[in-house]
């Protein structure tokens, strides 16, 4: 599932709680930087076979916005 894939993600990267990630969390409320939702993003291009181009990218907030466009990617 899409959800868990990218709480276990950050945990691992961000060294927080999966419980800590939400559809509304903010990536910033995770103390994410661009180099961590870069890595995310890749991580989720290889594992799902999507692409996600930048432009899109600007517009994510949340880790339900980033859900959203992975699903419709």
């Amino acid at each position: 599932m899409l959800m868990e894939f990218i709480r276990e993600q950050l945990a691992l990267q961000l060294n927080v709680e999966e419980d800590a990630v939400w559809p509304d969390t903010r990536f910033d409320e995770l103390g994410a930087d661009a180099v961590d939702i870069v890595e995310l993003v890749m991580a989720l291009e290889a594992e799902y076979g999507v692409l996600l181009e930048d432009e899109q990218l600007e517009r994510v907030q949340t880790v339900g916005d980033l859900i959203k466009l992975v699903e419709e990617s």
